[in-house]
């Protein structure tokens, strides 16, 4: 990746517009591409979630289900990139859950 070029503008107004051209920070975070995997995944493991009725009460409890999904994608033979990008998107679609999905990305280790 060619590092980016970094401009400088005079006036605020330069800066703004050329920020309207790039778009929001938001839409910045991950590609295209990378959201749609993400939105894929996340609707699968959601779907699975909702198909067991579960509501997990706590961050502990909701990375034991995320765990539980990856064993499931394992035991079901899918690629191992599902999961990885599964709890990617957990913690994209929901960022309270970074750092405490650890079980989860300890079984992707493995």
């Amino acid at each position: 990746m060619a590092p980016k070029k970094i401009i400088a503008y005079a006036a605020k107004q330069a800066r703004k517009v050329a920020r309207q051209k790039l778009g929001s920070l938001q839409g910045k975070r991950v590609s295209l591409k990378t959201r749609r995997l993400y939105q894929i995944r996340f609707a699968q493991f959601l779907a699975w979630l909702h198909a067991d009725a579960r509501v997990p009460d706590s961050l502990g409890d909701f990375d034991a289900c995320v765990a539980e999904y990856i064993e499931y994608l394992w035991q079901e033979g899918e690629p191992k990139s599902w999961a990885s990008y599964t709890v990617a998107a957990v913690q994209f679609f929901m960022t309270y859950t970074k750092r405490t999905l650890v079980l989860s990305w300890n079984l992707l280790k493995v």
